[in-house]
């Protein structure tokens, strides 16, 4: 892909150029505060106009050319940026499509990291268990829900979890036992 400067210059080389050349063209003989050569001869010839038409002619179509050629420029010019358009329409679509698939991959990791954040809360409140005398904390676990419960124990060291279990209401502690070894234990308490 071109620089944004190097197309401006090839936009505006060939726009000048034709501007220089359609400008309308005066011979110097012809310029204002001057005689033409032939109008202060009396005596122009016959020659002498044929060979300024003749002239003329020549630069006309010379001047015919540049201009076909500078049209043709253009032209090219005119593809060129239509081209890039297009390519920049395509690149458009394609960074809103790579924006919509990690909105997809952001939502789709957010399960993960809210589990990772969650096992680290149990591993959190394991240690602070851990630190307590475990008949208090056992009176603590005791009220809570037994799938937290299950988390938190199974963050903990087996014996400070042991020593808690068998301080629990033993249907409270038969339940979360089951869901330790992963059974559904379905009664709440």
């Amino acid at each position: 892909m071109k620089r944004p400067f190097e197309l401006i210059r090839i936009m505006l080389v060939p726009l000048i150029l034709a501007v220089v050349v359609m400008a309308p063209h005066q011979p110097c003989a012809a310029r204002p505060g001057r005689k033409p050569a032939a109008a202060a001869e009396k005596g122009t010839t016959k020659i002498g106009t044929t060979s300024l038409l003749k002239a003329e002619r020549i630069r006309l179509a010379h001047e015919e050319k540049v201009i076909r050629v500078l049209r043709q420029e253009l032209d090219l010019q005119i593809r060129e940026l239509l081209k890039l358009k297009e390519d920049i329409s395509g690149l458009v679509i394609q960074k809103n499509k790579l924006l919509v698939e990690m909105k997809k991959l952001n939502q789709q990791n957010n399960p993960a990291q809210k589990e990772a954040k969650a096992s680290e809360m149990y591993k959190k409140l394991g240690e602070y268990y851990s630190s307590m005398r475990s008949s208090k904390a056992a009176s603590i676990l005791q009220e809570m829900d037994p799938k937290d419960v299950v988390q938190i124990l199974l963050s903990m060291d087996p014996e400070a979890a042991a020593g808690i279990l068998q301080r629990m209401d033993p249907k409270k502690a038969a339940v979360v036992s089951e869901r330790m070894r992963g059974g559904n234990g379905d009664s709440t308490q």
